[in-house]
């Protein structure tokens, strides 16, 4: 498995936070669960923290990668085993 010792501060003031979870939203997809399911294997109800972490995860290295100007990313704390 990957390092993925690192957090990302997202940059947000009140005037930008409405747009800013209008471009999340459209990172957490059908397909972006199912690709998450597919590297993992299959995840037991017990497990739905995991699930979640993992497309959290997932979702927010996508969107840092495509939206630079509203992240700072700095080392340690999003993953948290």
């Amino acid at each position: 498995m990957k390092d993925q010792s690192h957090c990302f501060l997202i940059a947000c003031t009140i005037e930008n936070i409405d747009e800013l979870v209008k471009i999340v939203e459209c990172y957490v997809t059908e397909n972006r669960l199912r690709n998450v399911l597919s590297k993992n294997g299959p995840i037991k109800i017990e497990e739905i923290t995991k699930l979640v972490r993992l497309l959290s995860n997932d979702t927010l290295t996508d969107f840092i990668k495509d939206n630079k100007d509203y992240s700072i990313i700095t080392d340690k704390q999003l993953t948290k085993n």
